[in-house]
């Protein structure tokens, strides 16, 4: 729990009522994308990670894309 409250804290959570096919973890530093395999599963295999400014902003496009469509979530 204390774990939980310490990240609520720093970061924000969405969800999404439909299944985007995708997972994405973003900071002010590194985007991080996942991507199902052609099995429809999350696979490590398919993680696309950018640190360069330009991927940085790409991710917080596609991140604000799918935000507007979500609800933020408290841990």
């Amino acid at each position: 729990m204390r774990v939980a409250k310490r990240l609520g804290e720093r970061c924000q959570v969405y969800v999404l009522r439909h299944d985007p096919k995708l997972i994405l973890a973003l900071s002010e530093s590194i985007m991080a994308l996942m991507l199902d395999n052609q099995h429809g599963t999350m696979d490590v295999a398919n993680t696309f990670v950018a640190r360069s400014k330009d991927g940085v902003t790409w991710g917080t496009v596609l991140f604000n894309h799918y935000a507007k469509a979500s609800e933020m979530v408290s841990l």
